[in-house]
């Protein structure tokens, strides 16, 4: 029979490293039964403030329509994480939608129209954990209405620690934040050509490192940072954009001394915004590798997700 390329809508392409997946003539066949394959393509799957959707309160007049699509949005979710909580909040309506729900609904479908070649890509030597919680979260930012970017700046060759012929130093040979930094400003780039004008950026650990230099050219507007590792106080002194610091109290890499420097430092400059917060009883590394069974492991990362997203929805205009 071959190699698998296509099955029940599913588009798969073998590459070097694993296998890529996604639906795109699936997603094409979704705008073209909704007449809408002309439509001029959205940023998100949503928009930023739900409850100003205008007419709420009025019936949209064919809900058998409004199922048919809803269900075929429902199967696009496969290989689309990035609309799941956009299209689940329109499934909700299908027993009684409004015109507000339609209007929500085709705002999804102009979003496809930017997005028709996104997909999963699975290789062999993910960190399926890792990629897992990211992927969660990424979804929390996208369901408050921004346009999320997720890129994979250690191609397929994340640092794991079982590998002892590949200690950090080692790692970071190949996956510098100097690297990550010059990789970066071509995504950048990328989603200012979709007319997206504002950005804001959420470095975790190395990713940090990335984040404030991204901050110290204003290539975005607002800065996260997460458990970060390879910032300095230098690093801090030279930012301009508005940023978030989230440390842990039992962090090595980055222990709260050092936060509190950064927080001096940025309470020093007026002109930029900033929060910086410890997180008691948490390691390095808690927002993105914890025990999904832990409640109080949960709580906490919930709680970070919960602060980068407030400092991004203040920010990011």
């Amino acid at each position: 029979m071959g190699s698998l390329s296509y099955f029940l809508g599913l588009q798969a392409q073998f590459t070097a490293t694993g296998l890529f997946l996604n639906q795109a003539k699936y997603a094409t066949d979704i705008l073209e039964a909704a007449g809408m394959l002309d439509c001029a393509p959205m940023p998100t799957p949503l928009p930023l403030q739900l409850d100003r959707v205008p007419h709420q309160d009025e019936l949209f007049t064919n809900p058998k329509y409004f199922r048919s699509l809803a269900g075929k949005l429902q199967y696009l979710t496969l290989t689309r994480p990035d609309i799941q909580f956009a299209v689940n909040l329109v499934c909700q309506k299908m027993h009684e939608p409004t015109l507000s729900d339609f209007h929500l609904m085709k705002r999804i479908l102009r979003y496809l129209k930017g997005t028709l070649e996104m997909g999963l890509t699975l290789e062999s030597n993910t960190d399926t954990q890792l990629l897992c919680f990211l992927t969660a979260l990424a979804d929390k930012v996208a369901a408050s209405g921004f346009y999320v970017v997720v890129p994979d700046y250690f191609y397929g060759d994340p640092y794991d620690p079982s590998h002892q012929d590949r200690p950090v130093p080692v790692w970071i040979k190949d996956h510098s934040p100097d690297k990550g930094f010059e990789d970066t400003k071509p995504v950048l780039e990328a989603i200012k050509n979709k007319g997206i004008t504002a950005i804001g950026a959420a470095g975790m650990c190395w990713g940090g490192k990335v984040v404030v230099e991204l901050s110290k050219e204003e290539l975005i507007q607002a800065a996260v940072l997460l458990h970060p590792t390879y910032v300095t106080v230098d690093d801090i002194k030279d930012v301009k954009v508005p940023i978030a610091i989230l440390g842990a109290e039992n962090d090595f890499l980055t222990p709260p001394a050092l936060v509190k420097q950064f927080e001096e430092i940025l309470a020093s400059k007026p002109e930029v915004g900033s929060y910086v917060k410890i997180f008691p009883n948490v390691s390095h590394g808690w927002t993105t590798r914890y025990d999904i069974n832990d409640p109080e492991a949960v709580k906490a990362a919930e709680e970070a997700h919960k602060e980068m997203l407030d400092w991004f929805v203040t920010c990011v205009q």
